[in-house]
């Protein structure tokens, strides 16, 4: 709360000046201030800058809030203030100590530690006091536990069953209730991913190419993955995430949703309506189920946003949405057609692995084999680096109204030493999974609609650590409830997993201009998007087509048994690929459909 004329002062200084304005800044004001342009509006006139376009605020280490701006004597020099929010203030003046002091931690992990973890520690587990977090929780149990016991059965065929869905249902349990607590993005949810059970699958099939035990070397990738992690979070490999843009997030977060919604369509279709092994009466009813859970689930979601009942009302059945769905589709198949048999969820009876190994994996290898490894793991780390952060990344995205400050590198310190335990005891590895990182998120909004445009308006979020705490608890629980969850059947899950996967394509903006080009050309200024409006339409399409060939690339590499390994590496080269389009494109259009955005 200050007026930015008061910190904006002249000086003959044509170099960086700065001045300290004690405790004017508002810490919450600043707290997700990083490159936040404001408008000129706010310039005093005795800085000389009205008619410039722009000044920038930025976050700085030790909450420290930047104001740089162009300089009056000389337009391409830049001056910058420095203001002191109250919390920099109270540890200056010697009134509090700094409990990371003791030890040495790298600078980008500790500020994330200091402003994040302890900073919102208190609001992390109040702001959860509300009836819509109680919906959440109860949404993201099935939400998570559906790809959760699916990617179970994936890996379980992949894997010779060396990792099932009871591997599956422990590490996102635990490793969810840990990340949950200690992460700098408590919104996020991790788990399997369709890439990483991919990965995995290439792994088992090198693990018998060579002869090896394949949980042995799984083992050693995992430690070798997460030892280069651990050196990623202290180093601050995170800021790198600064160099990817829309681009990358586009096909990624495409890649994940197409995997859902591919992988519900399978087995509605594939396994049963085309299997000439399954009875007709089961394929139907599966089918049936899939397109019912689906409906209920996309009702109750539009509803929440319609103009039908109370506001309270609304909310409600919005926020109990995929729980409604789940039930619905569960209880006509077990009351109108009990005798039709279906494919129902598989749990074990105790806790205990797939095929009853021990827990702790065995190390015993050759010495080629422990730095052989090495290897895949250099290629596993792109792959989790980058699900990892693209994923937060879209998390906080500031569309979606988030007020807390971010932390890539706690984020990562805790994801690297997960993976280490999980290679250990022989569990999938968790990572940042993204359709249910933003279903959880937008579980948690408060959404109006604006009276003048129509466009649905986030309120409020509600950003605290223990709905996801409290849903993965609720996935360890699960062996509990067993009698309850063995009466769901899989083609209810599917088509909550559909449903999850049409979300995660919501918003992406490579999805919806793909949608743009099967409109009729005549038509299409009716339905195109304001970052367009000023973008010739022959640009824009080109750049769509170049980002269609890139997901075909990436698709037909990941499919492949020869160089499915590689995949991580063709995500990885959509970096340098986009740094080369300033040669195909003009600057202005880049900067409306694809602009470098700090995270």
């Amino acid at each position: 709360n200050f007026r930015a004329s008061n910190a904006l002062k002249q000086t003959k200084s044509e170099d960086w000046h700065t001045h300290t304005i004690g405790k004017m800044a508002s810490a919450t004001l600043f707290s997700r201030a990083t490159n936040i342009k404001a408008t000129p509006a706010l310039v005093s006139t005795q800085s000389g800058l009205r008619n410039r376009p722009t000044f920038r605020i930025s976050l700085k280490p030790a909450g420290r809030v930047q104001l740089t701006t162009h300089s009056q004597r000389k337009p391409r020099a830049l001056r910058s203030v420095q203001v002191a929010s109250s919390a920099d203030s109270s540890t200056s003046s010697g009134s509090g100590t700094d409990p990371l002091k003791a030890v040495y931690v790298p600078k980008d992990l500790k500020e994330d530690v200091k402003v994040r973890l302890v900073g919102h520690f208190k609001s992390d587990w109040l702001d959860a006091a509300n009836v819509k977090s109680f919906a959440s929780i109860l949404f993201m149990f099935f939400a998570s536990i559906s790809p959760a016991i699916s990617f179970g059965a994936l890996l379980s065929v992949a894997t010779g069953n060396a990792i099932g869905a009871v591997e599956v249902i422990v590490a996102t349990a635990v490793s969810g209730v840990i990340y949950a607590m200690f992460s700098g993005q408590p919104l996020t949810i991790i788990g399997s991913t369709g890439p990483v059970v991919t990965y995995t699958a290439i792994l088992y099939g090198l693990a018998a190419q060579m002869g090896i035990p394949f949980l042995t070397f799984y083992a050693w990738v995992g430690l070798w993955s997460a030892a280069i992690l651990f050196v990623c979070a202290v180093t601050g490999a995170s800021n790198s995430i600064k160099y990817i843009t829309r681009f990358t997030d586009e096909i990624f977060s495409g890649l994940i949703a197409v995997i859902f919604i591919y992988e519900s369509i399978k087995f509605l279709v594939v396994q049963n309506l085309m299997n000439p092994l399954v009875t007709p009466g089961t394929a139907l009813l599966s089918a049936l189920l899939g397109v019912l859970t689906y409906t209920v689930a996309k009702a109750t979601a539009d509803f929440k946003t319609s103009k039908w009942g109370g506001k309270t009302l609304r909310a409600v059945v919005g926020d109990f949405g995929p729980l409604i769905a789940v039930a619905t589709g569960s209880c006509f198949a077990f009351f109108v057609f009990p005798h039709i048999a279906l494919q129902k969820l598989a749990l074990p009876a105790t806790l205990a692995t797939t095929t009853g190994r021990p827990w702790i994996t065995s190390l015993a290898a050759s010495p080629q084999v422990i730095f052989g490894s090495l290897i895949p793991a250099t290629i596993g780390v792109i792959l989790l680096f980058l699900d990892q952060n693209i994923t937060v990344r879209i998390v906080n995205n500031p569309d979606y109204g988030l007020k807390k400050p971010v932390g890539y590198h706690l984020d990562m310190l805790v994801l690297s030493l997960l993976i280490a335990v999980q290679s250990l005891l022989g569990l999938p590895w968790m990572v940042a999974s993204t359709a249910p990182s933003i279903i959880h998120l937008r579980s948690l909004q408060t959404l109006q609609k604006n009276s003048t445009t129509g466009a649905e308006e986030i309120v409020d979020v509600k950003e605290q650590r223990v709905t996801a705490l409290a849903s993965n608890a609720l996935i360890g629980c699960s062996i509990l409830l067993i009698p309850l969850l063995k009466n769901i059947p899989i083609a209810v899950l599917s088509g909550l997993f559909l449903h999850l996967g049409i979300q995660t394509a919501k918003g992406n903006q490579f999805i919806e201009r793909i949608g743009l080009l099967l409109v009729d050309p005549a038509q299409r200024t009716l339905y195109m998007p304001k970052y367009l409006a000023q973008v010739e339409e022959r640009v824009w399409i080109k750049f769509t087509l170049i980002q269609m060939a890139s997901f075909w690339v990436l698709w037909t590499v990941k499919e492949s048994k020869q160089f499915g390994i590689a995949f991580p590496l063709v995500i990885l080269a959509f970096v340098p690929l986009r740094y080369a389009f300033k040669e195909w494109f003009e600057k202005k259009d880049l900067e409306r459909i694809d602009p470098f955005e700090m995270a």
